[in-house]
């Protein structure tokens, strides 16, 4: 069960995506940014509870969720999977570059896996690299970034929801 203040808290952050309603490419970065603050904050308190020895923001964020709701649940979600695809086609065609050219091949590798460990793993290891590039100046405030920020937004989104879900649940 989550304590009042969190619930509170995770309402507040949620309700903030609202605020944001991607009509405009600032619209895009802000709501990247409030969502993955969210997603920042469930996985490190799903961290703190289940695998409290985890260390580093890069583990917990390509490890947390899929402890908590299982590879298979995240894999088979359909706005999960289909986002996923456009991030996949999307560096794949080498329209976007996550990192490097190796090691945005061995993400796509595991994003084209029909083995759900492989692919979440790669997914929340995309997405958290994109973030990085995001919230640390890496990525260029140009028109183009909405078709790789708006499925990271979706799959962002939807994470949080599920987490949210399960973790109000226990």
């Amino acid at each position: 069960m989550i304590p009042k203040d969190t619930s509170e808290f995770i309402q507040r952050w949620k309700h903030k995506r609202r605020f944001y309603p991607l009509d405009r490419l600032d619209h895009y970065f802000d709501r990247f940014f409030t969502s993955f603050v969210l997603y920042n904050f469930l996985y490190n308190e799903i961290s703190s509870r289940l695998q409290p020895n985890w260390n580093g923001d890069e583990k917990k964020a390509t490890k947390a969720a899929k402890k908590l709701l299982g590879a298979e649940t995240i894999f088979n979600d359909r706005l999960i999977r289909q986002n996923g695809d456009k991030i996949c086609h999307l560096v794949k065609t080498k329209t976007f570059y996550i990192r490097d050219k190796v090691w945005d091949e061995q993400k796509i590798k595991k994003l084209t896996s029909t083995d759900p460990e492989q692919w979440v793993k790669g997914l929340l290891e995309i997405v958290y690299g994109i973030r990085c590039n995001t919230f640390h100046g890496q990525k260029s405030f140009e028109e183009s970034q909405k078709s790789i920020l708006g499925p990271c937004i979706a799959i962002t989104e939807r994470l949080n929801d599920m987490l949210i879900e399960k973790m109000s649940a226990k």
